[in-house]
């Protein structure tokens, strides 16, 4: 996949939980971004935001990539029309890691889950529902280190986008900024101009 291209498609969402309230129920699902995917995304978004992060596609909806923490791996699940209604992804570590820090850190992002089974010390699963999706969270030392997580739409289509609203006002500030100057956040509010069709890719 170009990179230039991927450059563009990359959706990255920073710290987006981190001010959503505390109950289990409540949290943006949807809005989730999961390795640079959100559900919902096309196939084309999906593979795009994943070739960004580094991961190489290795069978039809499955990506992988190795670095110095250890191998990646995500999988996607794609409804009729092309779009992504389950994301896992599972890192397989080097080093070992903490599922009791992991806990905290979930808890402390989205509030008690629905759901929580675990070994303190060893391992660790929380779920996340409400009435559009489900979210899994793994951790767990044996026998390797592993960290998973899995997002799951409840309904084989998804009705509508995430996202927020992006006035034309931005979108047009957007289009007419050099592409060296744009950032993460530019790239974003570019995809959804594109996607509302406030803006057009078109030949020149």
């Amino acid at each position: 996949m170009n990179r230039t291209a991927a450059g563009f498609a990359a959706l990255v969402t920073i710290g987006a939980l981190a001010f959503l309230p505390a109950r289990a129920t409540n949290v943006d699902l949807l809005g989730l971004d999961v390795e640079g995917v959100r559900l919902g995304m096309s196939t084309s978004e999906a593979g795009a935001a994943l070739d960004n992060r580094g991961y190489d596609q290795i069978k039809g909806t499955s990506f992988q990539k190795k670095d110095a923490r250890g191998v990646h791996y995500v999988g996607l699940k794609l409804n009729p029309g092309g779009e992504v209604i389950s994301v896992e992804v599972a890192h397989f570590l080097y080093e070992g890691i903490d599922p009791d820090a992991h806990r905290d850190t979930w808890v402390e992002n989205w509030g008690e889950p629905d759901n929580r089974m675990g070994n303190a010390g060893h391992d660790w699963n929380l779920t996340y529902e409400n009435e559009v999706a489900v979210l899994d969270k793994w951790a767990k030392t044996v026998p390797r280190s592993e960290l998973r997580t899995r997002l799951v739409s409840k309904n084989e289509v998804i009705a509508s986008r995430r996202g927020r609203e992006v006035s034309s006002e931005l979108c047009m500030a957007i289009k007419d900024k050099p592409v060296s100057l744009l950032n993460v956040t530019d790239r974003e509010n570019l995809m959804e101009c594109i996607r509302t069709g406030q803006l057009r890719i078109v030949a020149r």
